[in-house]
C-alpha cells in the first residue's frame, strides 16, 4: 500500500515539474516574441497635442494602451485633422478598459494613439499578438504544475513514511 502512494506522489511530483517547466518556457516565448511597437514615445503635433509613433495592427492582434490622462486611438488617415474638440469622432472604441488601460482588439490597419494636454504625456502602448488570453492560460498552467509537484511531494512523503500494517503472528 505505501509503495503505491510513494510512486503515485512520485508520479505527481514529475507531472508537475514537466508542466510547470513546460509552461513557463511557452510563457516566457510567447511573451517575448508577440510585444512589438512597444514604446512610451509621444511626439507633439500641429494641433496642439500628442501622438504615438504609427502602429500597424494586424489581424488577430490586439493595442494595449496605458495612459495617465485621456488617451484616444484614431486611424492614421485622421491625425492631421483630429483636434482636441473632435478627436472624439474619430477615435476607435476600446474593447475592454480598466482603470487607465485599455484594449484594443480586432481593428487591423494603422493607427496613431492621441493625447491633449499642456504637458507631455505618461503612454505606453504595444501591439501584442496572439493576445493576452494565451499568456493568461500558459501562467495558469504553470500555477497548475507547481501544485500537482507540491501535491506529489506530500503524496511521496507519506508514502515514505507511512509504516506497513502489522501482519498477525501465525501461530502453528
Amino acid at each position: 500500500m505505501r509503495k503505491n502512494i510513494l510512486i503515485i506522489g512520485l508520479i505527481l511530483l514529475v507531472v508537475g515539474i514537466v508542466m510547470a517547466g513546460a509552461s513557463a518556457v511557452e510563457a516566457e516565448h510567447s511573451a517575448s516574441s508577440s510585444i512589438t511597437g512597444a514604446s512610451t514615445t509621444m511626439f507633439p503635433d500641429s494641433n496642439g497635442g500628442y501622438h504615438s509613433q504609427l502602429l500597424n495592427v494586424s489581424s488577430g492582434e490586439e493595442v494595449i494602451v496605458v495612459a495617465n490622462q485621456q488617451a484616444y486611438l484614431i486611424p492614421s488617415e485622421d491625425l492631421g485633422t483630429a483636434t482636441q474638440g473632435t478627436v472624439a469622432s474619430y477615435a476607435v472604441a476600446p474593447s475592454s478598459s480598466a482603470g487607465n488601460t485599455s484594449t484594443y482588439s480586432n481593428i487591423p490597419g494603422s493607427y496613431y494613439i492621441v493625447t491633449f494636454g499642456s504637458s507631455s504625456p505618461s503612454v505606453d502602448y504595444a501591439v501584442v499578438s496572439g493576445g493576452l488570453g494565451h499568456l493568461i492560460v500558459t501562467g495558469l498552467l504553470v500555477l497548475v504544475g507547481v501544485f500537482l509537484a507540491i501535491a506529489g511531494i506530500i503524496v511521496a512523503i507519506i508514502g515514505a513514511v507511512l509504516k506497513p500494517k502489522n501482519k498477525p503472528v501465525q501461530q502453528f
